[in-house]
């Protein structure tokens, strides 16, 4: 080991170790009169989001200390820096080694578009303080002034010091997690949906022990996915699977799926069919699916 590589290492564990313990009580004490002992950021929910944005994006996965640091243009034994990385541990975005930062699975989820929602629920609830204070005034409104919500927080277990930067910044961190979508005067947990439909399962026939009607038109293979088949007058059926975002597509892409489906439609309208082949009466089923796995 050459001795940058022994500097930096110790550059990161005493951080490291500083951040460890901080984040057992959210950068204070917990024993002795007049000191807090449940675990509470010092700084909010959107700003541990951001360190874990840094991360993955200038670093990929991990960074060191005084990589991340230097982003901040901060000193790595700063006061706020330590703050700011150690309510980004207390959220569960990250991870504190000796090797440096890394992010973990939830902050992972909490970069992408379709997970962000549920990833900022579970950051918000993985506080200690605000995991009570949830379970406290669940279907019951918040005190009407900032003093009883204070008074709240200081039996939850903060020291009486830290009561207000505990109560601003559970509040901004509820907000961005969505525990105030239904007005300031209550935590209701946000009703999340899903942003993206399954895709169709193709690997079921669509004919269930019995030949298709030669209709001529357009039949629901499976009535509850984007599946649509048109039967052959020839033998054999063509079905058309669906599972695409169209305003996430290129203009190229979006005229070919559209032009798919425009065939498909045209096909089974038409009322004279092309005349059967002798040489293929049989076509087995074909099946075309389209999938877009962009998030």
């Amino acid at each position: 080991m050459t001795e940058e590589e022994r500097t930096v290492g110790d550059v990161n564990e005493a951080v490291g170790e500083a951040v460890e313990g901080s984040a057992e009580t959210g950068a204070q004490p917990t024993d002795g009169k007049g000191k807090s002992t449940v675990s509470f950021p010092y700084d909010h929910l959107a700003s541990a989001i951001d360190v874990a944005r840094v991360i993955r994006d200038e670093y990929g996965s991990k960074c060191l200390m005084d990589q991340l640091a230097g982003h901040y243009g901060a000193k790595t034994t700063s006061g706020s820096f330590r703050n700011k990385v150690t309510s980004a541990r207390i959220f569960g975005l990250i991870e504190v080694t000796r090797k440096g930062i890394e992010l973990t699975e939830l902050g992972d989820r909490i970069l992408v578009d379709r997970t962000s929602a549920q990833a900022k629920v579970d950051a918000f609830l993985n506080v200690p303080l605000y995991q009570k204070l949830y379970e406290t005034f669940k279907g019951r409104t918040l005190p009407a002034n900032k003093s009883g919500l204070e008074s709240a927080i200081l039996d939850a277990g903060v020291a009486p010091k830290q009561v207000a930067t505990a109560r601003w910044r559970f509040q901004s961190s509820a907000e961005v997690a969505g525990f105030f979508d239904h007005g300031k005067d209550r935590l209701v947990l946000p009703s999340l949906q899903p942003n993206e439909e399954p895709a169709p399962d193709q690997g079921e026939s669509d004919d269930q022990g019995g030949g298709a009607a030669d209709t001529g038109g357009l039949t629901d293979a499976k009535p509850s996915a984007n599946l649509r088949s048109v039967t052959l007058r020839s033998g054999g059926t063509v079905t058309l699977g669906l599972s695409v975002d169209l305003f996430s597509l290129d203009e190229t892409d979006q005229a070919f799926v559209l032009d798919l489906v425009k065939k498909v439609r045209e096909y089974g309208a038409q009322k004279a069919l092309p005349s059967a082949s002798p040489e293929s009466p049989d076509e087995s089923v074909q099946v075309v699916g389209l999938e877009n796995n962009a998030t």
